[in-house]
């Protein structure tokens, strides 16, 4: 018959580990972020009443969230570092897969699964180089002409 004495600490550990990563940080995640938002609409409509006190006219625009716009260029220069990581990730499976398999005398299918993991990556990493480059010929004007106006702001 099963008992909780019967659980070794390990179970437990491994437990409270699994729970905490795929039930405790998901929620933390997102109460922080609610907690973030309630905080700064807080602090608008604090402003807000004190500015209605004392008789200011109001700018209906401070209540609007302030979106950051990101450049055409910003947006390939984050591709390119995406292609660059998950390529630098995907070699060093492929080698460790590929080795280990050779060097085991008896080479279990998990470690081909290893090297497999690495193609992935290494898929992914080259499509963005391509869709960076593409990106880059195709967006060739419109990034100068963002250069031009971010010049002419300044």
């Amino acid at each position: 018959m099963f008992t909780l004495l019967e659980i070794n600490m390990y179970a437990i550990q491994k437990m409270v580990t699994t729970i905490g990563i795929w039930v405790v940080l998901p929620v933390l995640v997102v109460w922080l972020v609610n907690r973030k938002r309630t905080n700064d609409t807080n602090r608008k409509a604090e402003i807000l009443l004190k500015a209605i006190e004392s008789g200011v006219a109001i700018d209906p625009s401070i209540l609007k969230e302030n979106k950051r716009v990101r450049s055409i260029k910003e947006i390939l220069l984050n591709r390119l570092t995406a292609a660059w990581v998950t390529t630098l990730v995907g070699i060093p499976f492929i080698v460790f897969g590929i080795t280990t398999y050779i060097l085991l005398e008896r080479p279990q299918e998990s470690v081909l699964m290893i090297s497999g993991f690495g193609g992935v990556m290494l898929a992914v990493g080259i499509a963005l180089f391509f869709v960076y480059s593409s990106g880059k010929k195709l967006f060739e004007a419109e990034i100068e002409a963002e250069t031009k106006a971010l010049k002419n702001k300044e």
